[in-house]
């Protein structure tokens, strides 16, 4: 559903608004591994180019450096975080949205709104 929501989204124009980062943070599947480019940006050691259209990297993400490069690329506006993965990593994600949002708003004028959907 989510490949069918960015080709909607392209399609209608919309693309713009959506940025999709993933990360694999653990054992990369030996599928993928071929498939290892190196990075293109500052996010991610590697990065893998998925069927989807998006750029998924390899690492843990660095939220500093995201969120501070999102509030600078978009002052005074409203961006929302959505997290999906285990409960413990979704505490820290929504931490550092928390943490962010407090900076941004003073910074930029931009307000981090943090969505999330866990797993065990």
């Amino acid at each position: 559903w989510f490949k069918d929501l960015l080709a909607a989204l392209k399609e209608e124009g919309l693309d713009s608004i959506v940025e999709v980062c993933t990360y694999y943070t653990g054992r990369i599947p030996e599928s993928r591994i071929p498939q290892l480019t190196p990075a293109e940006d500052r996010f991610g050691d590697q990065v893998i180019n998925t069927s989807i259209g998006t750029k998924s990297y390899v690492g843990r993400p660095d939220f500093s450096d995201i969120f501070e490069s999102l509030g600078a690329r978009h002052p005074g506006t409203r961006i929302g975080t959505f997290f999906c993965g285990p409960k413990p990593m979704a505490r820290k994600v929504r931490r550092e949205a928390h943490k962010w949002d407090g900076i941004l708003r003073k910074q930029h004028k931009t307000k981090l709104d943090f969505h999330t959907e866990t797993f065990s």
